[in-house]
């Protein structure tokens, strides 16, 4: 099965090419936060969702890949095919919020050679968590965030 999101997209966030690409992948298991199919199954504690409807967290003992959803200083964007800024929030203040200050997060990109951050730094120095939002305060603040 080939992947639906970002799929005819043109013109679009100056990554139009690797949507494209990815757009033409195809699927070999699909996996739910809940209910993955039998002998596919990621308990519900160890699957959240990310940055857009076809990311995802993965926690495994003391600590978390993040993906592109949780990055060091900052969190991913909304704005591509498949982001939700309502469920960006769900993962990172609802989800990931439970998770020990010291568990290791191993997002997608390094950061000027940082291949990881802690749950608890991030709490004090990410620009996406440190200050309370509500859910609407968040999206606004997303829409108006500039990603380096």
């Amino acid at each position: 099965m080939q992947r639906e999101i970002g799929s005819g997209i043109k013109d679009l966030y100056g990554i139009e090419k690797i949507i494209e690409e990815n757009a033409g992948k195809r699927i070999d298991i699909y996996l739910e936060e809940r209910n993955a199919s039998p002998g596919q199954h990621l308990s519900q504690n160890n699957l959240y969702p990310g940055h857009t409807k076809d990311s995802m967290c993965l926690l495994s003992n003391d600590r978390v890949f993040t993906g592109d959803t949780l990055l060091i200083g900052q969190c991913g964007r909304t704005d591509l095919p498949g982001g939700d800024s309502m469920d960006m929030y769900e993962t990172l203040f609802k989800k990931l919020a439970g998770i020990s200050n010291d568990l290791i997060i191993y997002p997608a990109h390094d950061y000027k050679g940082n291949i990881n951050s802690s749950m608890g730094y991030e709490r004090v120095n990410n620009i996406c968590l440190k200050t309370k939002r509500t859910p609407e305060e968040f999206a606004s603040f997303l829409k108006g965030f500039s990603h380096p």
